[in-house]
């Protein structure tokens, strides 16, 4: 085996159709629910291109205007990760989790965060709490899988790989099929693969190439 490249789904959407319930809510306005969405997603879009400055700058903003939202320390972290201050991001990705325990995509960025350093077993404990809040909730049937998907890969690179791949199956039982979808059926024949079921892996890695034509260069390098 040549090489061996696993992927991670990340998440860059913030949770602020509908707001989670707090004691501001019933304050705020249509417009002001409208403005927070759109801060949201400008937020989002400046982080993952690059601008992280200016996303950094208008989440500060934004917490000052709206202290008791938990969207704004989301966001917050949210640009602050993109800039490479892990630290902070953890910090208000936990400020938002005070406003709002449910608040899943927190527990999940945090689990991206400690992922990143390395810390697989702390983020592990995170993606966690982020599948047993999604689990109780149909609505977020995509964001259970995903859940269960990173959790496997931080599995994987804790020595776990019964583990990640049990993590897997659930994963694709819940979602077979999605936009990044191949990825995930990639990583779950690279584990195959480590456990010694090649023809498994075979049959994902022919998966994840019919959905993805690029991975076949990835495929065949790795059977080089």
């Amino acid at each position: 085996m040549k090489k061996i490249i696993l992927y991670i789904i990340f998440v860059y959407t913030l949770n602020i159709i509908c707001l989670p319930l707090f004691a501001e809510e019933n304050t705020l306005t249509v417009e002001q629910k409208k403005e927070i969405n759109a801060l949201g997603n400008k937020i989002v879009y400046l982080a993952t291109h690059k601008n992280t400055a200016k996303a950094c700058f208008l989440a500060s903003e934004m917490i000052n205007k709206y202290p008791k939202d938990p969207n704004a320390y989301f966001s917050f972290a949210f640009a602050n990760f993109h800039a490479g201050n892990s630290e902070k991001a953890i910090e208000y990705y936990k400020k938002c989790i005070e406003f709002d325990k449910k608040y899943h995509e927190a527990y999940f960025n945090i689990g991206l965060v400690k992922y990143s350093q390395k810390k697989y077993k702390e983020a592990i404990k995170y993606y966690t709490k982020a599948i047993k809040i999604t689990t109780k909730n149909s609505k977020y049937k995509k964001e259970n899988a995903l859940a269960y998907s990173n959790r496997a890969l931080a599995k994987y690179f804790n020595n776990n790989l019964k583990g990640a791949l049990k993590d897997y199956n659930k994963s694709l039982s819940i979602m077979p099929y999605y936009k990044g979808v191949d990825h995930v059926y990639f990583n779950r024949g690279l584990c195959k693969y480590d456990l010694g079921d090649k023809s498994g892996a075979d049959e994902d890695f022919n998966t994840a190439i019919k959905l993805n034509p690029d991975f076949k260069y990835i495929y065949y390098d790795k059977k080089g």
